[in-house]
């Protein structure tokens, strides 16, 4: 009999599945364990796109629930109808509602799993790792995996459990082919969220403009946001910006969205925090050279000598001015990232280690 798994949202995160969320781990891992190991997979929120799913992956299961205002009465109205016809339960991030609806589940289904995935930053850990509600969690879910190996080791110390680690990777949308470095130009990239005060895009530019780096371009692929604006038409006033600063904004094709990845020897991101973001596997496999700041994540992927403190924008332009003048580094780099993130960072890679500590924990 197939195992049935369901992603169930939480109130904090959000109550729709966006459509960003539709390409990442929130939703890829119920769908790859159906498309990989042949589960019933169902994604339960609010809403969410369907017609940009199904794009991609057919035959999930997207049951929009009951929507009163009462997001808590509404899912366990759902739970309460049909919980025993769910084997494991998928919680995304350690949200307080969670410790209620796992009670919940359990209350209907007492054989039911739970797997929790933690998705969380080393600020979000140090103001919940003492709350009740985040014990709760940790004890009540039969697996949680968390995708920092010092996160890891935290928690583990502090509650005395076994955390898994289990790290964010790489989808491939269009099959990669490995990329060769005399296919890439003197292109620093940057992939997210422009302009939002997670990603300190800024920073970067700061860091761009100050650095020596004579025929090089910065590359900025995303969404704007709307504040963001104000502060590229002020970089505007700069002459160099304006040579060879190049605001893209944002790319839903994935081709071409990869064709951007090629072309950069650098990928850089001055993030204040993050939670091992997807862009350093899809960088990684495309064979860009990674600096970033010190985020949650990084430090399996990328080079020390990278890694720069938040917010150290000077950091970043003498770590793009060394990485930028060493090109025997971002060639053996190039080959080096791609191999790794083939092996440990793609997410056929990482389902199958989920399936494993899956039976390893006797999820299944």
């Amino acid at each position: 009999m197939k195992k049935k798994i369901a992603l169930i949202s939480s109130i904090e995160a959000s109550l729709n599945i966006s459509n960003d969320q539709i390409f990442k781990d929130v939703c890829l891992i119920p769908i790859l364990m159906k498309e990989k190991y042949a589960f019933e997979a169902s994604i339960v929120s609010y809403g969410i796109n369907e017609d940009l799913l199904k794009k991609y992956f057919q035959d999930i299961n997207c049951v929009n629930i009951n929507r009163t205002g009462n997001y808590l009465a509404d899912i366990n109205d759902y739970l309460e109808e049909n919980s025993v016809n769910i084997d494991i339960v998928f919680l995304y991030g350690p949200y307080k509602s969670y410790d209620l609806i796992t009670k919940i589940y359990k209350l209907y289904n007492p054989n039911g799993k739970i797997y929790l995935k933690l998705d969380m930053n080393r600020y979000w850990l140090e103001n919940i790792i003492n709350e009740k509600y985040f014990k709760n969690l940790l004890e009540i879910s039969d697996l949680v995996t968390v995708e920092d190996r010092e996160l890891q080791n935290k928690i583990n110390d502090v509650h005395n459990c076994e955390i898994e680690y289990l790290r964010n990777g790489y989808y491939e949308f269009v099959k990669a082919a490995q990329v060769n470095y005399e296919e890439k130009k003197n292109i620093i990239l940057n992939v997210g969220r422009l302009g939002t005060t997670q990603k300190r895009t800024e920073i970067l530019i700061k860091a761009f403009l100050e650095a020596d780096l004579p025929n090089w371009e910065l590359r900025l692929v995303g969404s704007i946001e709307k504040e963001f604006l104000t502060v590229l038409e002020q970089f505007k006033q700069v002459p160099k910006f304006v040579e060879q600063v190049k605001v893209i904004g944002r790319i839903d094709n994935k081709n071409i969205l990869y064709d951007e990845y090629k072309k950069a020897k650098i990928f850089c991101i001055t993030s204040h925090l993050e939670s091992c973001a997807h862009v350093y596997s899809e960088a990684g496999l495309n064979g860009c050279y990674i600096i970033s700041t010190d985020v949650d994540g990084i430090s399996d992927i990328a080079d020390y000598d990278s890694v720069v403190p938040v917010d150290d924008w000077n950091g970043v332009a003498r770590a793009l001015e060394s990485v930028s003048q060493n090109e025997e580094l971002m060639k053996k780099k190039c080959y080096e990232i791609q191999e790794y993130i083939r092996n440990e960072g793609t997410w056929d890679i990482i389902i199958s280690k989920l399936y494993l500590l899956f039976c390893v924990k006797g999820v299944i």
